[in-house]
């Protein structure tokens, strides 16, 4: 249980951390030491999360823009803000979810769950 409250924590605590760098995130002159540093503390978090967990970081990140999307303003996708390539997405549940245009090259994806899930336009490329 104590482990279970560890890693709760761990997740809101990225996901408040990360909600606080959004201004970053969309400033040019900041956003590659801000995606560096998202993308070093999701790779750093992911690999202790259960597949629900990971779902709701990659989600999270996902709504965020910052994985990749569509933009209908200019009817063009818009490349990733933060690169998880080689993220330990193993077990990820995320049924039932639009995901358009993310961009999860090369990760690990085994036992995956996209269930129900929009992924029209995704990258999946080079993942296991």
């Amino acid at each position: 249980m104590d482990s279970e409250l560890a890693r709760e924590q761990a997740l809101q605590g990225f996901m408040n951390r990360i909600a606080g760098l959004r201004a970053e995130l969309y400033e040019h002159s900041l956003r590659l030491q801000a995606a560096a540093w998202v993308r070093a503390e999701a790779l750093a978090l992911l690999p202790s999360l259960d597949g629900a967990a990971k779902g709701r970081i990659v989600r999270f990140l996902y709504e965020l823009g910052l994985l990749g999307c569509f933009d209908a303003g200019t009817q063009r996708p818009l490349p990733p803000v933060v690169k998880l390539d080689g993220a330990d997405l193993r077990d990820l549940d995320l049924p039932h979810a639009a995901l358009g245009w993310i961009h999860l090259v090369a990760c690990f994806l085994d036992r995956a769950n996209f269930a129900g899930s929009y992924l029209g336009g995704a990258n999946l490329g080079a993942s296991d």
